[in-house]
């Protein structure tokens, strides 16, 4: 409520004057507020200007030798092939020749009546399949209530390597099958069934019994039935059509084995509707009618026969450059180095053209970006920083000292030198780069183009960060931005290892009876509480090595251990798939060693990998596997990480680092306005501590403004109070006078 007492007394406007009194106190509160604007102006500020940060940071990005150095592509034939390259690839003109795509196999099962309700086994059992000799397999438990519909799903929801779907093809009769189909292309591929309690054929062909149109006549009560033994090999669908009207044995049809496409009549007689068997075409199918009523032209009968396999697995098949080559894949990576080829059509009689090469319009346009991003910046930044004599107006960032401190490091980065590219070009000036008088960047193209022409190399080198090393057996995994340009020495003392075991005996003869194999797996041997999984495989008797080490390895892929099993000669052996300590196996045989079984014994192998152990520069590091790490605070490598795929010891080889533009303005942003730590987080959190006081005194001066304001009206009360007490006393004053006036006449 407002406070107002009127001045009825003293006459005065107290209110006014408590309220002026009172703006007065505020003064103080008011600057403090101004001094909050101003700052919450600035981050105000830092934060528009993260766009320009941004678009340096890309261009800089842009910059490395992976977008510079990246070739063009030009492919003549792009629906054919498609073709993409890496800065690995060298420049060249190729010709390629595509005579097989890569195909997935793709096998189906005879017809049944329905998808959904009729049952497709009689019993129980496991339907089990898998792609390829030792892929993962899929087991799905049958019942004798099972339907197509059922085992496509439960197949399907084991995730594995096939496939499967119900198709229902539109014939008269039985028109539902189940189709498996490889996730994977190429001819070792193959989808095998090991186990199928199911009614299900996958093995030979099924000539499915005749079925009869129903929009015949009717005038024929008598039965079509099919037999023989098919020789074909692609799915048939045979339609038997009436051409002249009789019993059996005096009508005629004509069939077709291309859904009508295309009609085989016998020249025009027509084949006999005899009661014997007769060939049906050339591929083994029979047909025979046996008496019963008439049959009428136009009458159609249906034989259906199913082929399992409904598309072979292949590998692609192409020639590049005059060299021919199979892959399982139509996706093709290792043909070039740094070049992967895409093939989508086979054509043997057409040459197919592509060729790579560098452009340095890239350099020049990925350089003019960032130029123009880092004008952009400093446009944007300048435009904070004005002073106008005449109005003596100032931008919210000049004299800022962290604005200052951003101009000095951005300075700073264009005239610093490349690190580890040597003598000759090593500055952004030295490639056409300038500075202009206000600050901004300028790019001279001629002189860009007579580095380029000198020395491209260098001049990537200039702009992008490289690591090379001296080794194929070495490569860098990851590089710490913290990592200067220099040469470093690479000592292993200890190479990662694999974890083997062998047979204690060579398996010289096929099984002679049943034998099991029992497996634990680990993948984190070094944990404090390992993950150990235990599994069996059984071995059937006769099965010989291939067939042993076939089993083996799909088992280890279902299970997911990273385990494969080979033969040495005539030695059963054991490898992990990854280097390690944490990769941990054992193996023991229910069967003693004999000359007729794995030769595994009861005894128990085991195998377990190790890490490498070495120094990258002298650095302390940690060993995981094959990868080598650097652990030290003190060097600036610290985080640095590679492989080391070979076996030797001691100084194993070298790497080297160069910094160039590219990473070294990515690393200079980041510094600057990416996260809490950088240079505008720091000063964001010092602005807003100093707010957060500010509001804090502002509720202190609240305070005591408030208390003064108490205290001024408690006065002005005071006041009123005595004034009205001496008005009171002045009017009975001037009373008591004029009533001593009065009695005096």
């Amino acid at each position: 409520m407002a406070f107002s007492i009127g001045g009825l007394a003293s006459g005065l406007d107290t209110a006014s004057i408590v309220e002026k009194l009172v703006q007065l106190e505020r003064q103080p509160i008011q600057k403090l507020e101004g001094q909050i604007s101003k700052l919450q102006s600035i981050q105000s500020v830092y934060t528009s200007l993260t766009t320009g940060f941004i678009g340096v940071q890309t261009a800089a990005r842009n910059l490395s030798p992976q977008k510079l150095d990246q070739p063009t592509v030009t492919n003549g034939n792009e629906t054919a092939v498609g073709v993409s390259a890496s800065s690995d690839a060298l420049d060249g003109d190729h010709d390629l020749i595509i005579q097989q795509l890569a195909t997935a196999h793709r096998i189906g099962s005879q017809g049944f009546e329905d998808g959904h309700l009729a049952p497709i086994s009689s019993s129980e059992g496991t339907f089990t399949v898998q792609v390829g000799d030792s892929g993962s397999q899929i087991s799905v438990a049958v019942t004798a209530s099972t339907t197509l519909n059922e085992l496509a799903t439960a197949i399907n929801a084991a995730d594995g390597d096939v496939v499967a779907t119900v198709v229902n093809d539109g014939t008269v009769a039985d028109s539902y099958s189940l189709v498996l189909t490889s996730k994977t292309t190429g001819r070792n591929n193959d989808i095998q069934i090991s186990s199928n309690p199911t009614d299900l054929e996958f093995d030979n062909p099924t000539i499915e019994e005749a079925s009869v149109d129903t929009h015949n006549a009717g005038t024929y009560t008598g039965t079509v039935k099919s037999d023989g033994t098919f020789t074909g090999t692609s799915r048939t669908n045979y339609i038997v059509q009436v051409i002249l009207s009789g019993a059996a044995g005096e009508a005629t049809y004509k069939f077709s084995e291309n859904g009508g496409i295309t009609w085989d009549d016998n020249g025009g007689a027509g084949y006999g509707t005899t009661v014997a068997s007769t060939a049906l075409g050339s591929d083994g199918v029979t047909i025979a009618f046996s008496d019963g009523g008439t049959l009428s032209v136009g009458d159609r009968f249906y034989i259906d026969v199913s082929v399992p396999e409904l598309q072979e697995a292949k590998d692609a098949v192409f020639t590049l450059d005059g060299i021919p080559q199979t892959r399982e894949s139509n996706t093709v990576s290792d043909a070039l180095d740094g070049v992967t080829l895409s093939l989508h059509e086979a054509d043997s009689t057409s040459t197919l053209k592509f060729s790579l090469g560098r452009s340095d319009q890239v350099v020049k346009d990925n350089l003019q970006a960032f130029v123009d991003a880092y004008n952009t910046l400093s446009t944007s930044i300048s435009s904070k920083q004005f002073y106008d004599p005449d109005t003596k107006e100032t931008g919210l960032l000049l004299g800022d000292t962290t604005t200052n401190k951003v101009q000095a490091m951005l300075n700073s980065a264009l005239v610093e030198a490349s690190g580890g590219v040597g003598t000759g070009l090593r500055r952004l000036v030295d490639i056409g780069i300038s500075t202009n008088e206000d600050g901004s960047l300028s790019l001279d193209t001629s002189a860009l183009q007579s580095a380029l022409d000198d020395d491209r190399d260098q001049v990537l080198k200039v702009l992008g960060s490289t690591e090379a090393t001296s080794s194929v057996d070495l490569e860098i995994g990851f590089r710490p931005k913290a990592a200067e340009a220099g040469t470093y020495d690479v000592y292993v003392t200890t190479p990662a290892s694999k974890g083997q075991a062998s047979a204690n005996q060579a398996m010289e003869a096929p099984l002679d009876g049943d034998e099991f194999l029992t497996f634990t797996y680990t993948n984190n041997a070094t944990a404090e509480t390992p993950t150990i999984d235990t599994f069996t495989v059984e071995l059937s008797e006769d099965d010989n090595l291939t067939t042993v080490v076939n089993t083996l390895n799909s088992a280890f892929a279902t299970q997911g251990a990273n385990i494969v099993a080979y033969a040495d000669g005539t030695m059963l052996k054991f490898e992990s798939t990854f280097y390690g300590a944490d990769e941990a196996f054992t193996v023991v045989s229910d069967r003693d060693e004999a000359l007729k079984s794995t030769g595994v014994g009861t005894a128990i192998q085991s195998g377990t990998g190790v890490d490498i152990v070495g120094t990258i520069n002298g650095a302390t590091t940690t060993g995981d596997g094959t990868f080598l790490k650097v652990d030290s605070e003190n060097s600036d490598l610290d985080g640095l990480g590679l492989d080391y795929l070979g076996t030797g010891t001691g100084l194993v080889g070298t790497f080297t680092l160069t910094t160039g533009a590219s990473s070294r303005f990515d690393g200079l942003i980041e510094d600057i306005h990416e996260g809490s730590s950088s240079v505008i987080g720091i000063r964001n959190k010092g602005i807003q501590r100093t707010v957060d006081m500010l509001v804090d005194e502002i509720k202190s001066q609240e305070r005591r403004v408030a208390t003064v304001q108490q205290r001024i009206q408690a006065r002005f009360v005071a006041l009123e109070k005595a004034m009205a007490s001496l008005n009171s006393q002045a009017l009975f004053l001037t009373n008591q006078l004029t009533s001593l006036s009065n009695n005096k006449k």
